[in-house]
């Protein structure tokens, strides 16, 4: 596990844990279904201990999970259609696989009218486990379902498209939406409650297989979001809600120009003012689905590069001081039973670290970054900390065999005396170098264990279209593979306590 927050890290076992999105696993429809068990199977059949994945809210545009309509929801279309036949609200005899997104809409929307009609009056067991997910999802629901109705009715259009009573969120006009749409309001969150139903149960199988649950919390949240419209005042906008700066990345060895995300840049001041209630429930939300949480872009608490809306490019942006320990002091103490990473890649600074440290979060190191030619380099094994968590590569890299044959020659000159101590492919060596590792997490993508080259690269950050797209065919998960697996992670010692994951968060 990772250290406790705050004091001294007391020694916890070294664990392994692989990285895939639920999306990579099966195509289209039914991520929650089998394939997601039969992934967990093999996690524990290759002595894995933690599955890490990215955000689980639901997406839209070129479907990168970073850019989700809800920062609380989960993403409906992962609903598995199966469980809902077994549970009697679809019929056992409908074509419920391999479905296009509309059907599976069309399906899991009749299946929430077959629920409502036998299990809205709240009565019985079920009736009475939906009355509670209201309960635990009243801060955020009611202004996602509105949402995501509006946006339906308006063709997937922007919210800032809208009427301007909508958009403005007048309470007669929302009011009288409320009224009207009743009945298609209750099948939207009867959607969000199939989604928590059917999570609950995996993340049960998970634990008690003795698999913990990673998950992302994105620093900034969508402009095209139920967030950003339901709390306008928490954001940086003008009269009309349109953002007045972006979030990005200045001009660095990489990026000339920068990089502009075009996410809305929170007020911190007005967060403050409300006692940052919108991230204590964000936090509260996600800790329900997670064992162990990463921060992306940590150091947005610190600070966080404002660019002017109408500029096109990073250069023109500045730091601006975020909340930093007060924020952090705020969600470690509510958040006590969940483990925080805090991803510091990029430009960090001493103050960044310094936060960091100051909570004892892990921090991130990624083979693929170790060899600039700096021995001082963080990412270099033989700088890592135990603290920390190592990763082969991330999401956002090329895979591990994509990286080592894409090297200059001089670049390989300096990674191969670190893998010729291990056996086997490019990518299998560096999977062991990781295992090596000093650091009490390691973590590799599947396509790193898979020893799978660029084509099944998950994402390249800057290009819209492409990404995410790549997928798993189960029959890879190898009975030869889970037991090499194996035999690395008792080679390492990260197989310490492995039935033991954290108990289910509040």
């Amino acid at each position: 596990m990772m250290p406790a927050r705050k004091g001294a890290p007391p020694q916890l076992p070294r664990r392994f844990g692989v990285l895939l999105h639920p999306t990579a696993l099966v195509p289209e429809c039914n991520v929650l279904g089998e394939a997601a068990y039969h992934f967990v199977d093999f996690l524990a059949g290759s002595c894995a201990s933690v599955w890490q994945m990215l955000p689980v809210g639901p997406v839209y545009g070129f479907g990168s999970p970073y850019t989700a309509l809800s920062a609380f929801a989960g993403d409906p279309g992962w609903i598995d259609l199966s469980d809902l036949a077994r549970r009697g609200w679809l019929d056992a005899d409908t074509a419920l696989q391999n479905c296009d997104a509309t059907q599976h809409r069309w399906l899991r929307r009749h299946a929430a009218g077959e629920f409502l009609a036998r299990h809205g009056g709240r009565d019985g067991d079920t009736g009475q486990d939906y009355a509670q997910f209201l309960q635990r999802s009243r801060v955020w629901l009611n202004d996602y379902v509105v949402f995501s109705y509006l946006r339906e009715q308006h063709g997937g259009h922007s919210w800032h498209s809208w009427p301007a009573a909508l958009r403005h969120r007048d309470a007669a006009a929302l009011n009288r939406l409320v009224r009207r749409e009743r009945v298609a309001l209750d099948l939207l969150r009867v959607e969000q409650y199939f989604f928590d139903l059917q999570w609950r149960a995996l993340k049960t199988y998970a634990n008690a297989r003795g698999v913990a649950l990673f998950g992302d919390i994105p620093m900034f949240v969508s402009e095209e979001s139920a967030d950003v419209w339901a709390h306008q005042p928490l954001f940086k906008l003008d009269h009309e809600g349109m953002p007045e700066v972006v979030a990005g990345v200045p001009p660095d060895y990489f990026a000339a120009d920068g990089q502009r995300w075009g996410n809305p840049l929170y007020d911190w001041g007005e967060m403050a003012r409300q006692g940052y209630r919108w991230w204590l429930d964000r936090m509260a939300t996600q800790a329900q689905r997670f064992d162990i949480l990463r921060i992306d872009h940590f150091r947005g608490l610190v600070a966080a590069w404002e660019i002017p809306r109408h500029c096109l490019t990073a250069r023109e942006g500045q730091w601006v001081t975020g909340p930093g320990e007060r924020l952090l002091h705020m969600l470690t103490a509510k958040l006590r039973q969940v483990q925080l990473v805090a991803e510091n890649l990029g430009n960090i600074t001493a103050e960044v670290e310094s936060l960091r440290h100051r909570f004892a979060l892990p921090g991130m190191r990624v083979l693929q970054f170790g060899f600039d030619g700096d021995p001082a380099n963080p990412h270099l094994p033989q700088n890592h900390s135990e603290d920390d968590v190592v990763y082969t590569g991330t999401h956002d890299n090329d895979t591990a065999l994509g990286w080592y044959q894409s090297l200059e020659p001089h670049v390989r000159q300096g990674v191969d005396p670190l893998l010729c101590h291990y056996d086997g492919s490019p990518a299998q060596r560096l999977v062991q170098a990781a295992m090596a590792s000093p650091c009490q997490l390691a973590v590799v993508p599947l396509q790193d264990l898979l020893a799978l080259g660029s084509e099944a690269r998950f994402n390249v950050p800057g290009v819209e279209a492409g990404n995410w797209r790549w997928k798993l065919d189960l029959s890879q998960l190898t009975e030869a593979l889970a037991t090499t697996t194996a035999v690395w992670v008792h080679r390492y010692q990260r197989d310490g306590e492995h039935h033991m994951v954290a108990s289910v968060s509040p």
